[in-house]
């Protein structure tokens, strides 16, 4: 019989979540950097195809962006597990700024910047990416308790959906007005605001006697952890390959038709707008939509991740651009619900202390091919067709999500009293029960 983390548990609404300072806290700081990353994305896009590079390129410097993400990922969870979670969090923010401010500065200092540079900076963003998510996976637990989490996570599940409607759509129109640098230092601003948020916020740090004493045991003890949790290693390499297969195309060749076909960033700028749009209303869903959560969390968040397929599938078809946005609300929808469920049920059932380790592991899976999906998606889709390519990803999405349903184990998640929250190692819960992943979009 399948079992899931605390079936029917309330939830308990956004006003009491906020009611949380220190959430309400970080929330206003977490949504400006979310909004400006949610108009530097296009700026950096644009900005490229603006020097008059195409996909095969785009692809290359995305990948790059990548690569530092994979090589942080394992290293910052056992840090953020060390020295804790605030810290790195505002080295992450404060390296980001950094990087933002200097790549602006580049562009308009140089009319033209050769490939390197914008793969340089790419790498740099992704070097702080990979150091902010495990962090991050490990923060909201401390800031939330435990019956807050579902709407905690639902609200940065809007928070992140609404800036993407805005986001991308107000960078296409200071795009066309201004130049991409303008969006960039606005990123850079925004990852300040973050910090000054954080940085306000007190959260002690572990002592010296709640982590072991050596980097490598606590690699192996995260581990361990991982690898004990059947639903979570097969849900990692389902989204390894969703995002080799169906993102990665997707990112690259989804504004090159919009430039090639659509109006370029603007008719980008509203598909992903609606995308957000679509997700701010899933994210209602968990916060209005019924007063418990479903009594199978793991199993409908299995289930939505279908709608990954609308997006990829909606270019694929070459549809009118009104046609594309109601298809990207539906992905949105679905992402929204299913990366809320997906958080509530790893943070309820991973021991805390062990929390940005795991995540760490969960995001270098899931990242892991998506370089290479990135740098042969234009030479791929020259190859057999961009909407072919595209088609096949969608395809994928759904026959992946059919086989992980079939399969027991990827579908179950232990009870939460199975697994103890506050265990004082790794290597005491790892020996106990199982666990899950999120998406890496």
């Amino acid at each position: 019989m399948e079992t899931q983390v605390e079936s029917g548990t309330p939830i308990v609404g956004r006003r009491v979540a906020f009611a949380r300072r220190d959430f309400r806290r970080y929330y206003i700081g977490y949504v400006a950097s979310l909004f400006g990353s949610a108009m530097a994305g296009t700026a950096a896009t644009f900005a490229f195809l603006g020097t008059g590079r195409g996909a095969s390129d785009l692809g290359m410097v995305m990948a790059m962006g990548i690569v530092p993400i994979l090589l942080c990922l394992p290293v910052s969870g056992v840090i953020a597990d060390r020295l804790g979670c605030r810290r790195v969090l505002l080295f992450a923010d404060g390296l980001r700024c950094a990087n933002r401010a200097a790549f602006a500065v580049t562009l308009l200092a140089v009319h033209r910047p050769p490939v390197w540079v914008f793969m340089f900076f790419a790498v740099m963003q992704g070097a702080g990416e990979g150091i902010f998510f495990p962090a991050y996976s490990a923060l909201i637990p401390r800031l939330v308790d435990r019956a807050m989490r579902t709407p905690a996570n639902a609200l940065l599940g809007i928070a992140r959906s609404a800036t993407t409607v805005l986001g991308p759509t107000l960078s296409g129109i200071l795009i066309a007005a201004f130049g991409s640098a303008l969006v960039l230092v606005l990123d850079s601003a925004s990852f300040a605001v973050c910090f000054v948020a954080l940085f306000g916020i007190p959260i002690s740090a572990p002592t010296a006697s709640d982590t072991p004493s050596r980097f490598l045991t606590q690699l192996r003890e995260g581990w361990s952890v991982f690898a004990s949790h059947p639903w979570l290693w097969m849900q990692t390499l389902q989204f390894a390959l969703f995002n080799f297969m169906v993102w990665a195309p997707f990112l690259v060749l989804g504004p090159t038709l919009s430039d090639q076909h659509y109006g370029g960033a603007r008719a980008w700028g509203i598909a992903m707008g609606s995308n957000g749009l679509g997700a701010i209303l899933g994210g209602g869903l968990l916060l209005r939509g019924r007063r418990r959560e479903p009594r199978r969390p793991l199993v409908v968040a299995i289930i939505f991740t279908t709608a990954y397929a609308l997006a990829p599938g909606a270019f694929a078809l070459r549809l009118p651009l009104p046609a594309i946005a109601v298809l990207m609300a539906l992905c949105g929808a679905g992402t929204a619900v299913s990366g809320a469920l997906y958080s509530t049920v790893e943070q309820r059932v991973l021991p805390a202390d062990a929390l940005a380790r795991v995540s760490s592991y969960n995001y270098l899976g899931a990242f892991a091919i998506g370089p290479i999906g990135l740098a042969i998606a234009g030479p791929v889709g020259a190859a057999v067709g961009y909407t072919t390519l595209l088609g096949f990803g969608a395809t994928y999405q759904i026959i992946s999500t059919m086989l992980l349903l079939a399969v027991p184990a990827g579908r179950r998640a232990p009870e939460t009293g199975e697994v103890s929250e506050t265990s004082t190692s790794c290597a005491s819960s790892s020996e106990s029960e199982t666990r899950q992943p999120t998406t890496a979009q």
